[in-house]
């Protein structure tokens, strides 16, 4: 089993700045979800939801799993209901109602809609 690496903010912003996405999203493949997640945690607002759709659907659905419940609010968002239900598809059950728990209940709703 390879060890997952630990990541530079500033390189993963540079990659970013640069549109070197298909580097970034190789460095954030091999993050840990919850490194990752706290890297998300620590973007400009206004381009969480922008990196978040490049990622693969997987990946996408692991690191959500692992970010605070305000930022998985905003991003749900900012999904459409068919990026909600694919991402709903690849999260494990328990990571599903852990997170709709935590959810207020019109975004419930709508997750819910989405789902299959």
């Amino acid at each position: 089993m390879t060890e997952k690496k630990a990541y530079n903010t500033e390189a993963m912003l540079a990659m970013l700045n640069a549109r070197q996405y298909t580097v970034f999203i190789a460095a954030l493949d091999e993050l840990l979800p919850i490194d990752a997640a706290e890297f998300f945690a620590e973007l400009p607002h206004e381009r969480v939801s922008v990196v978040f759709r490049l990622l693969k659907k997987d990946t996408a659905a692991a690191i959500f799993a692992e970010m605070e419940n305000e930022m998985q609010e905003e991003l749900i968002r900012g999904m459409t209901d068919r990026e909600i239900s694919r991402m709903l598809d690849d999260l494990f059950t328990d990571d599903a109602v852990d997170m709709l728990e935590e959810m207020p209940a019109g975004t419930v709703k709508r997750i819910l809609q989405s789902a299959t």
